[in-house]
Parts: structure tokens; C-alpha cells; sequence
């Protein structure tokens, strides 16, 4: 059905954009682009990839740093820091499926993991498999801080199973004597 002519004008055509990005647009959005690029078989490759996306564990991942009750922060607070993990396709109650691929050998659920660092990814704070039970996932993590300055974290959800859909979320605060 698909050539890796037509691949590779599709890779071209969409300049880079991730996986994720792509699954975000817009139907009408994504059909315009099959249709320059697959033209006589572009309705087949359309419907293809909505029922593909509609199968993704489309995720976004949202990040807050705060300390409770205070405008400022300061040594010796309590700082606070929320992760939330929102899915896209998948209504309240349902579970994740097995992974989608023709060629898998065996059933295999996909997992997340997250991984919480400082801005140069030297150091690690957190490594994690997460247990999404539901359409959503929190977290909520504390630690004093014993140092004035910026303080920075990147937090990185990754997909074992699918590439392209993992996200990224960076999170400064300003801490004063």
C-alpha cells in the first residue's frame, strides 16, 4: 500500500515534527498533508493513520513547582512538585491496550517511565516505572531546599513501546536567602 518513496516524502513534509505532534493536529490538518503526499491513495493512508492515533497512548505530562501558602521561596521551605499525566484517548475508567504492531511477536502492554534530572542530565532524582491505572496519573513529591539560587529540573515521560510520544516538562524556581 505505502512505498518508502511516499515514506520518505511524508518524513520530509512534515519537517521534523514528532510523533506526538503530528497525532495532535488537526484531522482535516493531517489529511492535507497525506494528501500531497500519498494523492490517489491518500483517503486508504488517512484512515489508516486515524485509526492508528486512535489507538496511541497519547499523553501529555503538565509540571508545578510551588511552596504551599507563599509568593516567595525561600531556604529552608518545603517546595512542592506536581507531575500530572493526562491522556488523550482514553476515557475515564478504561485501560490501556496491548501495543499495536503487526509483527510483535508476543502481547506486550506498553509501560512509562519517568525520569527527573537537573538541566545538564548529569544527575538523576528520580527513575520510575509508573502504574497509570486510569485516564490520568499524579504525582506529588516534596523536599526541602537547603540552597538559595535557581534551582531547575527536567522531568522526561518515555514510552518503552512507542516512539515519538514522549514528553518533556522543565520546571525553575528562584530560591532566596
Amino acid at each position: 500500500m505505502v512505498d518508502s518513496i511516499s515514506c520518505g516524502k511524508m518524513k520530509n513534509s512534515l519537517n521534523g515534527m514528532t510523533l506526538f505532534n503530528y497525532c495532535m493536529k488537526k484531522p482535516e490538518e493531517r489529511k492535507q498533508l497525506i494528501d500531497q503526499v500519498f494523492a490517489d491513495k491518500a483517503a486508504l493512508v488517512h484512515q489508516e493513520h486515524e485509526k492508528t492515533i486512535e489507538a496511541l497512548p497519547l499523553v501529555k505530562m503538565t509540571m508545578t513547582a510551588f511552596v504551599e501558602g507563599e509568593d516567595e521561596i525561600v531556604v529552608g521551605d518545603i517546595l512542592t512538585c506536581k507531575m500530572r499525566v493526562d491522556y488523550y484517548n482514553m476515557e475515564k475508567g478504561q485501560k490501556a491496550g496491548y501495543v499495536h504492531s503487526r509483527n510483535y511477536p508476543y502481547l506486550k502492554k506498553d509501560n512509562w517511565f519517568l525520569i527527573i534530572t537537573d538541566d545538564s542530565f548529569t544527575n538523576l532524582a528520580a527513575v520510575e516505572k509508573l502504574e497509570i491505572r486510569d485516564n490520568f496519573y499524579e504525582k506529588e513529591f516534596k523536599e526541602r531546599i537547603s540552597r538559595p539560587g535557581k534551582i531547575s529540573f527536567t522531568a522526561i515521560l518515555t514510552n518503552d513501546s512507542y516512539k515519538g510520544l514522549d514528553q518533556f516538562s522543565k520546571v525553575e524556581v528562584n530560591v532566596i536567602q
